[in-house]
């Protein structure tokens, strides 16, 4: 079963590792910069929503079929 949430973001589908709300993490990010947050919090990405949250997450790559 799977228990992630996902994103749908243009073409690409992510997987949401962490939420935070932008108030609580937008000081974070400006002191530490994206990079080091998302090494810190072993994401890809950090996606900014409309909604006011903050999502961490790794891209899906495509599926192969071998």
């Amino acid at each position: 079963m799977f228990n992630k949430q996902v994103l749908p973001v243009g073409d690409e589908l992510y997987i949401v590792k962490r939420t935070f709300p932008i108030q609580q993490f937008e000081p974070i990010i400006r002191e530490f910069g994206a990079k080091v947050v998302c090494d810190n919090y072993h994401c890809e990405t950090i996606l900014k929503a409309k909604d006011g949250m903050y999502y961490l997450c790794d891209k899906i790559d495509d599926a192969q079929i071998v």
